[in-house]
């Protein structure tokens, strides 16, 4: 089971992106995973990854629950080429953005953490598109999430998602 945890935590690290510019042709689609529950001991993780077919996770969202604890948090990464001084902005559907900083980068990627409360998690729910922001080392902006993400609905996905 250890092994599973590491392997879905390590797959929601692991990230490359495209900067978007003017002059780029604009980067292939990302293709997301299902959204995906899994718990050990006391703790839970709910998460999807979106990637370019032919490569690794560019993008990862994971809630984490611990039993017992109200507070959830939502964990976002992204590649480790982005700025770590200018934090990362998720955006669901059209309403006002969130920013945070990047708590750490890792070879695999830069994470930053939102505080998931009651709110938050029903705008997940209702969304339909969750974007994230940021910009690179060299001031290019990334931003991921253009396509609706399909974010959890229904009695199935729902379950999935943190209470």
């Amino acid at each position: 089971m250890c092994c599973k945890v590491f392997r879905c935590f390590a797959t929601f690290c692991c990230l490359a992106a495209a900067p978007a510019t003017a002059e780029e042709a604009s980067p292939p689609a990302l293709t997301y995973s299902p959204w995906t529950k899994f718990c050990v001991n006391e703790t839970c993780f709910v998460g999807r990854d979106g990637r370019y077919a032919d490569c690794a996770p560019v993008v990862t969202a994971v809630f984490i629950e611990r039993n017992g604890d109200t507070q959830k948090t939502l964990h976002v990464t992204l590649p480790t080429r982005v700025s770590f001084e200018r934090g990362v902005r998720i955006i669901i559907d059209q309403s006002k953005p969130i920013e945070r900083p990047y708590v750490r980068c890792l070879a695999s990627g830069c994470m930053a953490h939102y505080d998931a409360g009651a709110e938050l998690i029903d705008q997940l729910k209702q969304g339909r598109m969750l974007v994230l922001e940021t910009v690179d080392k060299a001031n290019s902006p990334i931003r991921l999430g253009r396509e609706p993400i399909n974010l959890p609905d229904g009695r199935l996905a729902r379950s999935a998602m943190p209470r």
